[in-house]
């Protein structure tokens, strides 16, 4: 082949082969091309030819029974295949053979058994070398052709097998150019799926429950209930059998084990903790999976995957000191080299087969005749590739979508009409579609993207569009920051920014689109998983509505298309409408504004664009009018039905107070979740028991998820204590002593708005500060003054925290505020005048300093006060005390002092 111009090297049981250049076989270097990078002419010709050497020889005994593969390929290496286009003939070889082990150690000539002292392939390591703590896998001395050779003529004169070695391949027996030791790739779908990932598993869940983090039936019980989503509902995991705790492998196939083990730490996650030996060993293993199955690889990555493996095994070590590693836990530890010989892993693995198999039993099941099965299969087989390869073109399409709906550039909404007229102001019409696939990646609306890296870390956006014109996809995303939490191998999404951008598949980090999944620890419980998820969205999503209106809608899209006739729906469909959109609404918020009814309206004509009305200037206004009378009526059929977020508004339902029909209450832009419900099964009466429980709980030690627990199930009591009550905050205090803690009082926070406090406010003053810094260098007169000795102090003590706080004050300044009124600063040997002080202060910080003549320029104190009671003390930093006071405008909503109404 060395000689020849033109070469292919097949690689056995795949369809794709790889292009040799001349004289490959020396440095052994591969041209990135495929099979499919030739003429489709060519392909056919190749493909009808190399067919042949496409078997399955992994049988249950392992042996290659009657087939001789050297016979299907001798003749393609030595007289090679003659192609029309290219007037010549290309010689081929077999390149690799992908195999279980088994197979592939009866094909390549190894020793079938891998209890035995010599099991592994690829070294010549001995069972108590490898079980040895001491010995790494660099020091194993990797098998070489030379070395193949003696031990094939030691083990053919002695009749016994030599180190493992018991006879020669039959490959390299016929084929001169194919390596023993390089030609059987391992499999990672057996040795991880199948192998050791349920084994570990397995392993790891019998101490998890022993140690009583979770039992056998919460376990099935959350595994069952998790909410997975689009491929993950069909690879979802089968309940745990019984005999799992007697048994050493939890079940399930290849796909079900990889999707329990990838989605474990969002299940579980929450129950298990941070030091458990256990669950870091769980960890480590999903480390090694997610590297393993990567479909591009560089020194770094390959560099980590060795030093994660290396972990893992001693890990599994002092875990399991008295278990055996498998042997495919040895077989792990070479793929870091093997990735560097055969590329990436994850395209050698025999799961492509398993679809190929399904095939076989289909047929063999329908035929009902087993009469030379074999023959009737591959018969079967060629009708079936025959009427494939008869109905395609060649060509593969890398965009399909299934159904667009166009709408005009001026009728979208201002944000998204924006973005299209900046960045493509030539398009005039754009095609909206619900899911689209590009290059084999499916797309639809509410999946995140990756587009870019921030110091190491992704960048991601949620798709809220999918825009299809021109022959390509752009997705209209709104942005979401985010921050990697260690104990769930994921990244925590804030909600997402209210600013649209549009991005193409080429500006994407990595065009695989991911999805959302909530773990119990930042999810609901089953008690309060009635709250509202999210705040209003930037783009409204309009509701599915029933099937007459479906059908309607449909009709009159088609004679809209072809004559651009309006329609006008009769009373019935539109009161149906209404009614859909009504409910759609009360998903986000009771009392949308105008601004967010020309959202609904403008998403409605702009989807449906034969809705709008003739004359209107916005082409929605009697839409507008109708949808406002038909949510007040919504709303006062939910009132009469006990609704308690629209019951409070009523004049019975109000204090003696608050009976003013004008005042009404309800959420402020941010507040999601205002006056939620109480949950199925719970009332007024129940949650106060839950209340009262919560008294004993708070003096328990480490009694942490009790607490939260406890705080969520009694989320619906408190908001409406605050709401109708409007107690002071010391009764409220002495009633909710667990939620005066930062911890709670964050945790409070994300109920209402769905957004974390403190994370949140520290990471946008962080991104915002250098900005404020120049805007405040250009501010002058007495204001620029003050601002200036504030910013000083950062010369003297340079901090992350001083930093923060200096820019804080200095903000106020700058808005025309004294910051003392909000920030009070007291001399530790004065603590006794400072707290006469603090009784007097409305809502404010409070921070103790040390003595003049102390080094420490740290407070000794920061704390919060509203009302002249000190909520919260002992905290960390000055700055931290800032997003905790918004906590107050929240929740407790206190009167505020003059002159901080800016701050608010």
């Amino acid at each position: 082949m060395g000689r020849d111009r033109t070469a292919v090297a097949s690689n056995g049981l795949t369809r794709n082969g790889y292009v040799r250049c001349p004289d490959s076989h020396k440095t052994r270097k591969h041209s990135p091309y495929t099979l499919e990078d030739f003429k489709f002419g060519i392909v056919n010709t190749i493909e009808s030819k190399t067919s042949a050497c496409t078997h399955d020889v992994s049988a249950e005994d392992g042996s290659s029974a009657d087939w001789d593969p050297a016979e299907d390929s001798d003749p393609e290496e030595k007289q090679g295949v003659f192609v029309e286009h290219l007037g010549s003939s290309i010689k081929g070889t077999v390149q690799y053979v992908v195999a279980d082990s088994l197979g592939a150690h009866g094909l390549a000539g190894y020793v079938e058994s891998f209890s035995g002292e010599y099991f592994c392939r690829f070294c010549i390591a001995s069972r108590s070398e490898i079980e040895s703590p001491e010995t790494n896998t660099n020091d194993f001395k990797l098998r070489t052709e030379d070395l193949h050779r003696q031990h094939v003529a030691t083990a053919t004169a002695q009749r016994v097998a030599c180190c493992g070695v018991k006879s020669n391949c039959v490959l390299a027996d016929r084929l001169a150019f194919f390596r023993v030791t390089e030609g059987f790739p391992p499999d990672l779908a057996h040795d991880l799926f199948e192998g050791i990932v349920p084994f570990e598993l397995a392993e790891c869940f019998k101490i998890l429950i022993g140690k009583k983090y979770l039992t056998f039936d919460s376990l099935n019980q959350l595994i069952q209930s998790f909410p997975y989503k689009w491929s993950d509902q069909t690879n979802r995991p089968q309940k745990l059998p019984h005999t799992l705790l007697s048994k050493k492998t939890v079940g399930g196939n290849s796909h079900e084990n990889w999707c329990l083990l990838r989605l474990l730490p969002l299940i579980i996650g929450h129950l298990i903790p941070e030091d458990e030996e256990a669950w870091q060993l769980l960890l480590d293993l999903k480390d090694i999976v997610e590297l393993v199955v990567c479909p591009v690889h560089t020194d770094d990555t390959i560099a980590f995957l060795q030093s994660r493996i290396y972990d893992h095994n001693h890990r599994f070590k002092d875990v399991f000191p008295d278990k055996r590693p498998l042997p495919k836990h040895h077989f792990v530890s070479h793929y870091p080299s093997l990735i560097r010989l055969f590329g990436p892993l994850a395209l050698l693995w025999t799961i492509r087969f398993e679809s190929k198999h399904t095939f076989f039993k289909s047929v063999a099941r329908h035929t009902n005749c087993f009469r030379n099965i074999a023959l009737t299969l591959a018969n079967k087989h060629q009708v079936m590739m025959g009427h494939y390869l008869h109905l395609s073109d060649g060509e593969k399409t890398s965009l399909q979508v299934s159904h667009i709906s166009p709408v005009p550039v001026e009728v979208l909404k201002d944000d998204i009409a924006v973005c299209f007229s900046q960045k493509y102001p030539d398009i005039a019409v754009v095609n909206f579609a619900q899911s689209v696939t590009v290059d084999g990646a499916n797309y639809k609306k509410g999946m995140i993207v990756a587009h870019g890296s921030l110091a190491g870390l992704p960048l991601f956006a949620e798709i809220v569009q999918l825009c299809v014109f021109v022959g390509k996809l752009v997705l209209v995303v709104k942005k979401r920051s985010s921050w990697y939490k260690e104990h769930y191998r994921s990244y925590h999404l804030d909600p997402p920014e209210r600013e649209l951008n549009l991005l193409e598949i080429g500006d994407l980090l990595d065009p695989y689109p991911l999805y959302i999944l909530s773990s119990s620890e930042n999810g609901s419980s089953p008690s309060t998983s009635s709250l509202r998820a999210e705040p209003w969205p930037a783009v409204f999503p309009l509701p599915t509505f029933n099937y007459a209106v479906d059908l309607q809608l449909k009709k009159a899209n088609e004679e809209f298309l072809k004559s651009g006739a309006l329609f006008t729906p009769p009373p019935k469909m539109r009161s149906d409408i209404m009614q859909s959109l009504a409910s759609e609404i009360l998903r986000y918020k009771p009392y949308p504004s105008d601004l967010e009814f020309d959202d609904v309206c403008k998403a409605l004509v702009g989807t449906y664009p034969f809705l709008r009305e003739r004359g209107s200037e916005t082409g929605y206004s009697a839409w507008k009018i109708t949808l406002k009378q038909k949510m007040g009526n919504y709303r006062s059929n939910l009132r009469n039905m006990g609704c308690s977020e629209l019951k409070i508004n009523s004049l019975q339902g109000r204090s003696e107070g608050n009976a003013h029909p004008n005042m009404v209450k309800k959420a402020r832009r941010a507040e999601v979740n205002f006056c939620p419900d109480y949950p199925a099964g719970e009332n007024k009466e129940s949650q106060e028991e839950d209340r009262v429980a919560l008294l004993t709980e708070i003096q328990k030690r480490n009694n942490d998820e009790q607490i939260k627990t406890k705080m969520e199930k009694t989320f619906p009591l408190r908001r409406q204590e605050i709401l109708q009550d409007m107690p002071f905050i010391a009764d409220f205090k002495s009633r909710w002593p667990a939620l005066f803690s930062s911890r709670e009082i964050d945790a409070e926070f994300r109920r209402i708005t769905t957004t974390p406090l403190t994370s949140k406010f520290i990471s946008k003053l962080d991104e915002y500060a250098p900005k404020l810094v120049k805007i405040f260098k250009k501010k002058g007169g007495k204001h620029g003054r003050k601002i200036t000795e504030i910013m000083a102090v950062i010369d003297e003590r340079d901090s992350i925290d001083t930093r923060r706080c200096c820019t804080l004050k200095a903000l106020s300044v700058y808005l025309n505020e004294d910051p003392s009124n909000l920030i009070k600063e007291y001399v530790a040997e004065d603590f006794h005048d400072a707290q006469q002080q603090m009784a007097k202060t409305v809502i404010g910080i409070y921070a103790i300093l040390h003595e003049a003549d102390d080094e420490n320029n740290d407070p000794e104190e920061v704390g919060v006060i509203i009302e002249g009671v000190t909520v919260l003390r002992d905290l960390r930093e000055l700055s931290i005390a800032f997003p905790l006071l918004f906590w107050a405008d929240v929740c407790s909503q206190p009167e505020l002092p003059t002159g901080s109404q800016v701050h608010f």
